[in-house]
């Protein structure tokens, strides 16, 4: 727990700038701490940090949704990115129905995406989106974390998935993100933890709202320009039909 503390202390700065966060390779974030650390980084914006899943992520999606230990999918603004053999970051642009990953991604078939992630993939079935709703899908990588994106376009919503899983203890991390931070919320998706972010309540004022949680080893991401409680009940839809 002292660890996690150090970790939280050392990005709340970024707290006060959500947008800015989301989540990287782990071999990326322990690279950026470093730099951090040396003092090599002193924007704000790029001495966020970000998770380790084997911090033996002590992901999220930040941010997300936050520190070497967290990423919450933070319904971002943007986020720093490595630039491959530069030792460089650059700002990877925000989510979108029509580019839902960074650049490298791809659009493939809902199976393909399947197996490329190694697992399943599980759609939310709710009143505002269903499987048959799916829309492009999206497949990439960052280091040892694999990525897919689906849309579904006639809702405005995206669901991210990321394996292996981003956090090494979802629950805890969750839970002191969202202590006290306007906008966060703590979310109990029937036992399992979530964290809830609130639509439009960035800097920017357009951000996305997300739920973000950790189920068979998949961190999994709903957003959406939506409420708390819709988010939650397409999230739960996710965990219900996956056995979670």
């Amino acid at each position: 727990m002292k660890q996690l503390d150090l970790r939280l202390n050392a990005i709340k700065p970024g707290l006060d700038r959500p947008e800015l966060c989301f989540g990287q390779g782990a071999a990326d974030r322990q690279q950026l701490d470093e730099r951090s650390a040396a003092g090599v980084i002193t924007d704000p914006a790029q001495s966020i940090g970000f998770p380790s899943r084997r911090l033996a992520l002590a992901t999220a999606v930040l941010s997300a949704a936050v520190a070497a230990s967290l990423i919450v999918v933070f319904a971002f603004s943007g986020s720093p990115s490595p630039r491959p053999g530069s030792g460089e970051f650059q700002v990877v642009p925000l989510p979108t129905l029509a580019h839902p990953l960074g650049p490298g991604a791809k659009q493939t078939s809902l199976p393909a995406a399947s197996r490329a992630l190694g697992v399943h993939i599980v759609l939310p079935d709710g009143s505002i989106a269903a499987p048959s709703d799916a829309g492009a899908v999206w497949i990439g990588s960052m280091l040892d974390e694999k990525r897919a994106a689906v849309t579904f376009p006639s809702a405005g919503l995206i669901v991210l998935y990321w394996r292996p899983s981003l956090y090494a203890d979802a629950p805890a991390l969750f839970a002191a993100v969202a202590d006290g931070k306007p906008g966060f919320h703590l979310v109990d998706l029937d036992g399992v933890a979530a964290l809830g972010i609130d639509q439009n309540s960035d800097s920017t004022g357009t951000n996305f709202g997300s739920i973000e949680f950790d189920t068979g080893g998949t961190t999994i991401a709903v957003l959406g320009h939506y409420d708390q409680q819709t988010l939650r009940a397409l999230a739960q839809s996710i965990l219900d039909r996956s056995g979670g």
